[in-house]
């Protein structure tokens, strides 16, 4: 007579399947999610860009976004005003088009600044974008490993 249920044969195997599935999956949901707070700063560094345009437009003077720590500068007084965070761990450059180092992306009067390529690196990770100065349009942020050209 044949007992309604499962065999122990029929468990173990549907029990490893889910195992098998489990260690495949896990580590590529985690890898997404590590990927999308990696590139988090991304959009608000976009963001904290276009408002310096804007505020050199606005205010009809040259206004500075920095490398380190990312900063407005007001040139009247010095002080730095703070637009956005990024982790401390990431180390972001801003380059002109010939590879020449910047310390600054700086707008005049009309909002116009000269192109820019940003490197941002983290660990054994690198990321580039390039910024039209006279446009303001951003490239799609690449991700390299650390030391490629």
């Amino acid at each position: 007579m044949h007992r309604p249920g499962f065999t122990l044969v029929e468990i173990l195997a549907v029990v490893t399947i889910m195992g098998l599935l489990a260690a495949v999956g896990v580590p590529v949901v985690v890898g997404w999610a590590g990927a999308a707070r990696e590139r988090e700063w991304y959009p608000r560094l976009q963001d904290a860009e276009r408002s310096v345009r804007i505020a050199a437009i606005g205010q009809g003077r040259v206004v500075e976004l920095l490398a380190d720590g990312l900063a407005e500068r007001d040139q009247r007084s010095g002080a730095p005003h703070d637009l956005v965070r990024i982790p401390e761990s990431w180390r972001l450059i801003w380059e002109a088009p010939d590879g020449a180092a910047l310390g600054r992306l700086a707008y005049d009067h009309h909002g116009r600044s000269s192109d820019v390529r940003l490197r941002a690196r983290v660990g054994d990770r690198e990321f580039h974008a390039t910024l039209s100065g006279l446009t303001g349009e951003w490239s799609a942020l690449q991700a390299v490993h650390a030391g490629a050209p």
